[in-house]
Order: C-alpha cells, then sequence, then structure tokens
C-alpha cells in the first residue's frame, strides 16, 4: 500500500472550472523554472532545445472535459484562508472503482475524495505541472493507452500521444516544456518487446505530430521516469542488472550516461521521487514482501 501511495500521490494546487473555479485560482504557484534558467535538454538523437516559458493554450481545442467536482460548503467559505494548505497538501490519485480507474482530488483536512473525471475507461498515472494549471496522465479511452493533458482551470483536454504502444508515468520538466514517459516497443518481427524512455516536447498547437525523442533502448525494461528539478537528469527504475534498479540519466553526457544508484542494494528499487532542491532521491524498497521508503 505504502508503495502505491508514492506512485500515485501528486502534490496539487487545483483550479476547477463553474462554481468552484474561483476557489483555486488565487493559489496556482508560479513555474518552477523561468526562460532565462531553464535547462536545455540534450539527447544522441535530438538537437539541442532552449526551453522558454510555458507555451500558452490556443483559442481552439479538441474537446472540453467537464470536471466533475462538487466542494463542500465549509471549503468553500474558507477560501481565502487556506491556500497554504492547499498548495502543500493537495492530492491528485487514480483510484480502481468496479471495472475502471479513474483521477481524484483530495485533501486530509479540506477535501474529501472528489473524482475529477469519468467515463467508461481507465486513467491512470497523473502528473501535476510545475505551474499547478496542467495534469498529465495515461488514459485509454481511444483504446489504446495514449498520454493527454488536462487543464485544471477549464477542463479542456489534449491528446499528446495517438500511438498503438502503451504510453504513460509522464514526468514534468521543470519548465514545463517537456515530458518524459514509459512507452512499450514491440518489435516488427515477433512482436516481442519491453518499455523504453521517450522525452517528448510539449508543442501545444500539434502536440500529437511532434517527434518524441527515444532515451532509453535496452533489452530490459526501463520505466517510472523522474524528471530532476535541475532538469539535467531523468530518474528512472529499470531490470538492465538483472533485478529493478533505481537508474540516472545524465542529459549532459553522450558516453556513460547512465548510472545505476541501488545495485548495493540487495532488494527491489521502485516509484523514484526527488526531493525539492534535487539533492536527494526517495524510492519504495521491499524486504521480506514488505514495501519501505
Amino acid at each position: 500500500m505504502l508503495a502505491l501511495l508514492v506512485l500515485v500521490f501528486v502534490l496539487l494546487s487545483l483550479g476547477l472550472t463553474g462554481q468552484t473555479q474561483h476557489l483555486f485560482q488565487n493559489f496556482l504557484p508560479a513555474a518552477s523554472l523561468t526562460a532565462e534558467n531553464s535547462p536545455a535538454i540534450a539527447s544522441p538523437t535530438a538537437p539541442a532545445a532552449t526551453p522558454t516559458a510555458t507555451p500558452t493554450l490556443p483559442a481552439a481545442t479538441p474537446t472540453s472535459l467537464p470536471i466533475l467536482a462538487t466542494l463542500p460548503s465549509s471549503v468553500e467559505s474558507n477560501a481565502s484562508t487556506w491556500g497554504d494548505s492547499l498548495k502543500q497538501g493537495m492530492l491528485i490519485l487514480s483510484i480502481h472503482e468496479g471495472r475502471y480507474s479513474h483521477l481524484y482530488a483530495y485533501h486530509p483536512q479540506k477535501l474529501p475524495f472528489t473524482r475529477l473525471v469519468s467515463g467508461n475507461w481507465n486513467d491512470i498515472t497523473p502528473a501535476i505541472s510545475p505551474d499547478g494549471k496542467w495534469l498529465a496522465f495515461a488514459s485509454n479511452r481511444t483504446g489504446f493507452y495514449d498520454l493527454y493533458l488536462l487543464d485544471l482551470t477549464s477542463g479542456q483536454l489534449l491528446q499528446v500521444t495517438n500511438t498503438p504502444e502503451y504510453d504513460a508515468s509522464p514526468s514534468w520538466s521543470p519548465d514545463g516544456r517537456w515530458l518524459a514517459y514509459e512507452s512499450y516497443q514491440a518489435s516488427a518481427a515477433d512482436g516481442q518487446g519491453n518499455l523504453e524512455l521517450f522525452i517528448r516536447e510539449l508543442v501545444m498547437e500539434a502536440l500529437t505530430s511532434q517527434t518524441a525523442i527515444q532515451l532509453t533502448n535496452h533489452p530490459a525494461a526501463d520505466f517510472s521516469p523522474a524528471w530532476s528539478p535541475d532538469g539535467r537528469k531523468i530518474a528512472f527504475v529499470s531490470h538492465r542488472a538483472g533485478e529493478k534498479d533505481l537508474w540516472l540519466a545524465d542529459l549532459d553526457r553522450m558516453d556513460d550516461r547512465f548510472q545505476n544508484l541501488t545495485a548495493h542494494l540487495s532488494s527491489p528499487a521502485d516509484h523514484p521521487a526527488w526531493s525539492p532542491d534535487g539533492q536527494s532521491l526517495l524510492f519504495s524498497a521491499s524486504y521480506d514482501n514488505q514495501a519501505s521508503l
């Protein structure tokens, strides 16, 4: 259960549509990096890019998704006094209910479990953007698991990937311009494959037409990426050493880019998460069938 919480909980300053939209607009944090100090993304297969401010959404959008949220009256009446607790305590998680998994918002003191979206499909692996305005997640609402962006202010929904592969577990770059994610890559010869890591730039006017950068290419599975706060490293989980270990990809290196961080541990490592200063990594490990942090 503890490992599951680490996987699905995401801190969030939440914006909602309609009657409750005004409640959260004053609590959205500023972007974590500016255009001046945002790092570029380097890859063996892609030219360097200079991040700018998070792109704005064009007026015309493919679809609009109603957010199914009703806040208790006690929350609305105290909106002016608990902005700080919202910034520090709001969670977004995927909960399995019946046949499907859907996204919920939750605050231990201020908000009961509140459904954000609904439908006959699965919505999984949510990740909030650095500015708190967008929610990236995976969904099989069109038949295949693709990545989507949900505008938490307006409820507008944008599709990021459109492939027959399984795309999931998005992680935001600190400037909000890129997503790292896992994607199942099958061989054309026999249909066998495994999970690899990709990086995709978020150009709002042409999301699905962007060419993804393949970060890993290994016979073993690479998955669960976590972008570092300085934007220059991506932690992930891999079986490439024979067991689930925590690995680090250095985006500034072309050779010896990948480093095994938990080779000394005798237990599987999973669910990496960075400290705010980027100096430490939190992860779960299993000992005697018990998950620990």
